[in-house]
């Protein structure tokens, strides 16, 4: 998924709370849970608790494991990702020893054709009433979770690896399919690639016979360089996965490239187009002229995902109407003042759309309004954008209004803090009844006390925000005596969380520090 992207992963990332309003949806889920199963995030169900009782004696466990019915499998992988997940060292990101060693044991019993991590790993119990840490903020939460996860697929990875080396060449290695791909935090650095690289390599038999065996393998590939030999290595892993006699055909689901030149990126993309498998593509600081931008329609059939961020060389988008499966996109840091049409006429509706620092006006906000993305969108990023100017509030209201679906929205440092305190009351008004709205991110305001604690706790009164972004105003920061300052910090919390309580719901704040005045009084 492109980096940003918290929509997809709330089940795991989001505490919920159901009240007796929630008639529609069954007990333990949320609105979003629902289209999971019920094995997947049931702490309770018999087969989970029946997969705990079986792994606690890795000696008997492993001996048991070639004889237990398929149908607890997906519950012990949940079992030992939780138990790792609880106990692992994230100072030295060391996993467990003995959930490791209960991994590895089903990793080589495991009883499916396929193994797609993504969609077996549990819903994480609540992290917010967690005593471990002094604090957890919804950016902490999924930093660490994608870490371990990082490191709980590491070693998914070299298991598999290991039994495909030891497996004789007449042996059909049951596991045909092992797919890692999924996770923002991912870093899948060059030793990675290159030992890829060699493992392609080695399997590859031309002369094998028809039926000879082929093992798929799903990765995603982030924050690359790309240089001469980063573009020949995946190349000859892309090339070799399609020839007769690959025996180990790796296709690559996510590619984050970081800095590239003009003259490298329609290589790549063609490789890519071969590849037949990218859903999610990041050029991200690269120069990407016209040329580059149209020959992503190449890769129309499989993306998804595109993220241009903060890239340059192209002068409009004329080139998105070509993809036409496309879901989410990151065009931010680029200036698109009056250049939305195109992304407007998309046929498919976009989930995620990411137009961080894009200069857009109330035309801009207009056409979008006036879109079918409007219709589709679950996360929408606006930041760093000035909705200062009353025309601009105004269209930014109308647009937020026909969000039906959005789940997180983002308007971080769009100078709201500068709305006459009329426009900002119907902005309130505005959220408060979008019925799907879970996180709000207004940090970078600088709201002033007086309108934290008067006007944004209606917030709260929303039947679905779950979780809500300020900044502590800059009008605390007012004494030179550090003590002082923090008395008046505390109170603004304080009266924050008084006027919230009264509408009798559990809802999350996160508090980030102002960090231009907050460096000043620490320094003090």
């Amino acid at each position: 998924m492109l980096s940003g992207c918290l929509y997809h992963i709330l089940d795991y990332l989001i505490p919920h709370h159901y009240t007796p309003a929630d008639k529609d949806v069954p007990q333990g889920k949320s609105k979003i849970q629902t289209n999971r199963s019920d094995a997947s995030d049931d702490f309770l169900s018999l087969k989970y608790l029946s997969a705990c009782k079986i792994l606690e004696d890795y000696g008997t466990a492993s001996r048991l494991l070639p004889y237990l019915p398929p149908m607890l499998f997906p519950a012990m992988l949940h079992a030992v990702a939780q138990k790792q997940f609880n106990a692992w060292n994230r100072t030295n990101c060391k996993p467990h020893h003995a959930a490791t060693l209960s991994l590895v044991a089903i990793m080589n019993n495991w009883p499916f054709k396929e193994m797609i991590v993504r969609d077996l790993m549990p819903r994480w119990r609540n992290p917010f009433t967690s005593t471990s840490r002094r604090c957890w903020t919804i950016t902490e939460l999924q930093e660490d979770l994608n870490r371990f996860l990082y490191h709980f697929s590491l070693l998914v990875f070299h298991t598999y690896l290991s039994r495909f080396d030891g497996m004789k060449t007449e042996e059909k290695y049951i596991l045909s399919k092992l797919d890692l791909s999924g996770y923002s935090g991912s870093l899948w650095d060059r030793l990675c690639l290159n030992k890829l690289e060699d493992q392609v390599m080695k399997a590859y038999k031309p002369n094998s016979s028809s039926d000879y065996h082929k093992c798929e393998f799903v990765i995603d590939v982030r924050k690359v360089e790309l240089d001469k030999d980063m573009l020949n290595l995946l190349g000859v892993v892309c090339t070799l996965s399609l020839h007769h006699g690959a025996g180990l055909v790796v296709k690559f689901r996510n590619l984050n490239i970081l800095s590239a030149f003009s003259k490298d990126i329609i290589p790549i993309i063609r490789l890519l187009a071969k590849n037949n498998a990218t859903e999610y593509l990041e050029l991200e600081l690269c120069e990407v002229t016209n040329d580059a931008a149209n020959s992503l329609g190449l890769m129309s059939e499989t993306l998804v995902g595109l993220s241009l961020a903060y890239s340059h060389g192209f002068d409009s988008l004329q080139f998105i109407p070509l993809l036409s499966n496309l879901c989410q996109l990151n065009l931010s840091g680029i200036r698109l003042t009056g250049k939305l049409e195109p992304l407007c006429s998309l046929k498919t509706g976009l989930k995620y759309l990411k137009l961080v620092g894009c200069c857009i006006t109330h035309t801009d906000l207009e056409l979008l309004a006036k879109s079918h993305h409007t219709e589709s969108l679950l996360q929408l990023d606006l930041s760093e954008n000035s909705f200062n100017l009353p025309v601009n509030t105004a269209s930014l209201c109308i647009l937020c209004k026909k969000l039906s679906k959005v789940v997180v929205l983002e308007l971080q440092n769009c100078k709201l803090n500068m709305v006459i305190q009329e426009n900002l009351r119907i902005f309130v008004d505005v959220m408060k009844t979008l019925p799907e709205l879970q996180i709000l991110r207004l940090t970078d305001n600088d709201f002033s006390s007086r309108i934290i604690v008067e006007e944004l706790p209606q917030l709260a009164s929303s039947s679905a925000l779950q979780y809500l972004c300020l900044t502590v105003p800059s009008d605390a920061y007012l004494s030179d005596d550090y003590n002082v300052t923090s008395r008046v910090i505390k109170k603004i919390q304080s009266d924050f969380t008084k006027c919230v309580e009264t509408f009798s719901r559990n809802f999350h704040v996160e508090w980030k520090e102002n960090v231009e005045y907050s460096h000043w009084y620490y320094s003090v």
